[in-house]
């Protein structure tokens, strides 16, 4: 579901209200971290939810970016 789908469901005298939560949490998006890889509990479900009102989608600068681990590389026998 789209946010621009929840937004039409929304009456019109409470739309106000709607786009000052979808600001507020553009805000606080900007400076919450990321979740760890392993992370449980509350707190990657509230990160989720600040990133879904905040229409912090694709590869946004402050989304939560996939982790690439990064794969070592073999010397071939050369010296460094």
């Amino acid at each position: 579901m789209d946010l621009s789908v929840i937004m039409t469901l929304i009456p019109a005298q409470y739309a106000v209200y709607a786009a000052a939560v979808c600001g507020v949490c553009a805000a606080i998006a900007t400076v919450l971290p990321p979740p760890a890889s392993p992370a449980s509990g509350a707190y990657p479900i509230f990160y989720h939810i600040v990133n879904f009102f905040a229409a912090n989608v694709g590869h946004a600068k402050n989304a939560n970016a996939p982790v690439v681990p990064a794969i070592p590389t073999p010397n071939n026998g050369a010296s460094t």
